[in-house]
């Protein structure tokens, strides 16, 4: 048996769920734009494959920005007219007991937010959010592996 020797100053792992994350995928991004070498391990070989996270904020947007990744996670992103309010009903069908603006959206704030960040938040899934993160650290330097 060759033992194959490596120097990495840091590897991410993922252990208690079934996928890295946005937030592991984030740090080979942001480690592999910054030349800093590092390995993406996930035990699971997979990444999500159900929508779990999916509200990305402006502040999250400004680091995925400045990785050169905006248009890309604003092109996967549900539109924003389509995010306007938050809701709650007695089911998925149920009567609304009730409805209010949310995510930059109501009229009276919105001028708040767009003058905070040059970003808006995003309806972002982490099934389209972390394959997209994985393969920009990847591509940058990033090793990236997937155990079963």
């Amino acid at each position: 048996m060759q033992v194959l020797a490596l120097s990495i100053p840091l590897f991410i792992y993922s252990t208690h769920t079934n996928c890295l994350g946005p937030c592991g995928g984030s740090a080979g991004v942001f480690l592999s734009h910054l030349k800093v070498p590092a390995i993406l391990i996930n035990r699971h070989g997979t990444t999500a494959d159900t929508p779990r996270a999916h509200i990305t904020n402006t502040r999250a947007l400004e680091c995925l920005r400045d990785a050169g990744l905006e248009d890309q996670c604003n092109q996967l992103s549900t539109p924003n007219h389509l995010m306007t309010h938050t809701t709650w009903a007695e089911s998925m069908t149920g009567r609304e007991l009730a409805r209010i603006y949310s995510w930059g959206n109501d009229p009276w704030r919105k001028g708040e937010y767009e003058l905070s960040s040059p970003c808006r938040h995003r309806d972002l899934p982490q099934t389209k959010l972390e394959p997209l993160l994985i393969r920009d650290a990847s591509l940058h330097g990033t090793v990236s592996l997937l155990l079963e």
